[in-house]
């Protein structure tokens, strides 16, 4: 994570693996063979003596080597952030002074290993740009993206699918939002199958294309504590890493969204149950960005609910064990209901049902199963409402 108000520099390697030298003693498993044609002579077979591109163990040496040339750096300036993935490297540091003392060593870093920086291509004003996102000096947002229009195969839906959950954590568009998309993903798993784009599915291409123009997500202010945040809507748990303080014009900066699977592990999942793995897939994401729990884990849900659901779900025992920090539940904090969303009245229609079903039905083409109906004092049944998703069972 980016600091907010660091100063950053970034800068690109130029032929990047063409300037890795490979040891002699290594080249002979680089060979490789140029045949003649009609087998007019020998073939011919030469050797790599620099790192070549396409190789399956390429991308790992050269991130290696680059690592190896850094590491000086990195060690002689322990509170900058120096990071770099392939040719890209970016470097930040906590005041402007820092940022150029540390530029000369850098290049002198990169030079005695023979790479070369294309100074073109450096960057030392806002806004940064680096692999596909643009960096202000409170704000991250991606660059513009050009999603394609027209899918015809399965092979064209994954890589338009995969091209949005990658931008996901930046846009906050919920799992219920694109599940036209995803839907695009189901039947036969033929690459070549036939798909294409429903009304739907447009419409929330729609609404990606302008997230992506309009979200953004901040940079972390370190003298503030990260909280992450359990939201339920449209009764799919999402999570948010991002910190909160009244005195900012907006008092939530989010750091970054985290979502769960768009399918279910099974057709009838708790609730609590996926707030569990939420927790996990947060905490995770945490160590990952910053090497530590958040300081707490706000949850839209009663002490009540809570307490019985801590004592008897082995799920939020696992996704809470060694966890140090504060667990607030949000009904508690006014500051907070307005950011979560409460999904826990009763989802009944004020209507009798002739005929109420006594178990979950389930129809062999039906998506949308009714929840079984609820009685009433008087022992009458009311209609139970057509929910989108059995995840919840009232």
């Amino acid at each position: 994570m980016l600091p907010a108000d660091w100063p950053v520099l970034i800068v690109d390697l130029m032929d990047c693996f063409f300037t890795i030298p490979l040891h002699p003693d290594d080249r002979p498993k680089f060979a490789f063979t140029v045949p003649t044609i009609n087998n007019a002579e020998p073939a011919q077979r030469y050797q790599w003596r620099v790192l070549p591109q396409g190789m399956r163990n390429s991308p790992v040496l050269c991130q290696w080597y680059v690592a190896r040339a850094l590491s000086g750096v990195r060690k002689q300036f322990p509170d900058a952030h120096v990071y770099h993935y392939m040719d890209d490297i970016l470097v930040a540091a906590p005041t402007q002074d820092e940022l150029l003392r540390i530029q000369p060593q850098l290049l002198n870093a990169l030079h005695s290993h023979g790479l070369q920086v294309a100074p073109e291509k450096a960057q030392q004003q806002p806004p940064w740009k680096y692999l596909g996102v643009k960096i202000l000096e409170r704000t991250i947002c991606h660059q513009e993206v050009q999603f394609v229009q027209s899918v015809k195969t399965l092979n064209d839906a994954q890589k338009l699918v995969g091209l949005i959950t990658w931008l996901r954590p930046y846009l906050g568009l919920t799992t219920a939002q694109l599940s036209p998309l995803f839907e695009l993903l189901k039947g036969d798993t033929d690459l070549k199958s036939p798909r294409e784009l429903t009304p739907e599915a447009r419409k929330v291409l729609e609404e990606v294309q302008q997230a992506v123009s309009a979200r953004q997500v901040y940079r972390i202010e370190p003298s503030i504590d990260v909280t992450v945040f359990i939201t339920t809507p449209d009764l799919h748990p999402t999570g948010i890493i991002g910190q909160w303080n009244d005195d900012w014009t907006d008092p939530l900066h989010i750091l970054e969204w985290v979502f769960l699977p768009h399918q279910a592990h099974k057709t009838a999942t708790a609730l609590f149950e996926l707030i569990a793995r939420l927790i996990i897939k947060c905490r995770q994401r945490c160590l990952q960005l910053m090497g530590a729990d958040p300081s707490k884990i706000i949850l839209p849900v009663q002490r009540e609910e809570f307490d019985w659901s801590y004592a008897n779900n082995v799920s939020l025992q696992s996704a809470l064990e060694g966890f140090s920090g504060q667990i607030c539940l949000a009904t508690s904090y006014c500051k907070w209901r307005k950011i979560l969303n409460f999904l826990y009245d009763p989802k009944i229609a004020k209507s009798q049902c002739k005929d109420p079903p006594s178990s979950l039905t389930v129809r062999a083409k039906q998506e949308k199963p009714l929840l079984p109906g609820r009685m009433d004092l008087s022992g009458r049944f009311w209609k139970a409402m057509r929910m989108g998703q059995p995840n919840w069972l009232n």
